[in-house]
């Protein structure tokens, strides 16, 4: 979705709207730091929203780690675990052809990466023999 044309890009902290997001999800994530995100608040909630949807849907329940990164000039949150199918792909989760393990559509990732690309940011998946980290990140603006 586009950014609201009313307003320009404000300085959003997303410690709070990751751990909101994640909490809906049921994952547990400790974010203690402020982090200052040049945004519109609306799309980074969605996108973040939209991340940790994807990334639960991807991985097995109960066996997810996750960590909150802040260096470098960005800020980034990272899901990981075992795929939940064997056929897991991790450049096929961007896309907006995408369906799901059950045979669903699901454009939540893609959509996610939309709106993360827009304000400089990404979202990426690494698989590593039988582990996959999914990443978001953003360019930390001036705080």
């Amino acid at each position: 979705s586009t950014p609201p044309a009313d307003a320009g890009p404000e300085r959003v902290d997303v410690g709070p709207i990751v751990a909101d997001a994640a909490a809906a999800e049921s994952i547990g994530l400790d974010v203690s730091k402020s982090a200052l995100v040049l945004a519109h608040e609306p799309r980074i909630r969605q996108a973040v929203t939209l991340f940790f949807e994807g990334a639960a849907k991807q991985l097995s329940e109960g066996a997810c780690r996750t960590a909150v990164d802040r260096d470098g000039g960005s800020y980034s949150v990272t899901v990981e675990g075992k795929p939940v199918s064997d056929d897991f792909e991790p450049t096929r989760i961007f896309k907006f052809y995408y369906t799901g393990p059950d045979g669903n559509p699901d454009l939540s990732l893609a959509v996610a990466r939309l709106i993360a690309e827009t304000y400089g940011g990404e979202i990426n998946a690494v698989e590593d023999r039988d582990k996959v980290s999914i990443r978001l990140s953003f360019p930390l603006g001036a705080e």
